[in-house]
């Protein structure tokens, strides 16, 4: 009689099939939980009403028109109603009220230089990055892509060069840091 739907923002596509599995599920009570419900834009948060509770928000195309169109233009005040409609469903903890003896977050940056055999791949792929990148008409989902294939040499090679029988430095530098942790 209870749907519950953990990790609730894989659903914030309303027209993913995931999406539409969920909204064809029948249970009288449905609850979604998610430490990111509003990932992009205001669109998540409908999408996920739509399975929550049907008809609250409106029709996809009230909700964009008067609500994520003019939100997303700046005007003040916008989401308002918005807020108002959803606050009785909504049950917003932060960090410090779920688990109030967890230590600080502490940061420490760790720099690690790339060996030769890795700085290699690495340039060859910035090389053939740059030149696609000068050809005319480069589309966004290009420029992306090869930044990806740039992060993922970065963070282990075979990742891109799917042949290459080999540990990254970062798996290594990774797995000695936890090893240390580990004893601590």
């Amino acid at each position: 009689g209870t749907i519950v739907a953990d990790e609730a923002q894989y659903v914030k596509n309303f027209q993913s099939l995931r999406s539409r599995a969920m909204r064809r599920l029948r249970g009288r009570f449905r609850i979604a939980a998610s430490g990111t419900p509003i990932e992009n834009s205001l669109a998540d948060l409908w999408s996920l009403f739509r399975f929550l509770n049907p008809g609250l928000l409106g029709s996809w195309d009230t909700f964009r028109e008067r609500h994520q169109i003019p939100t997303e233009a700046g005007e003040l005040g916008a989401n308002r109603l918005v807020r108002d409609l959803i606050a009785p469903f909504l049950l917003r903890r932060t960090k410090k009220q779920v688990l109030p003896e967890l230590p600080p977050r502490s940061v420490e940056i760790l720099y690690l230089e790339l060996p030769p055999v890795e700085r290699a791949l690495y340039q060859e792929q910035h090389r053939r990055a740059t030149e696609a990148l000068r050809q005319p008409e480069v589309s966004g989902h290009r420029i992306w892509a090869h930044l990806v294939r740039l992060r993922m040499i970065c963070c282990h090679p075979a990742l891109v060069h799917h042949s290459l029988d080999m540990v990254g430095s970062r798996v290594e530098f990774a797995v000695e840091l936890l090893q240390k942790l580990a004893v601590e």
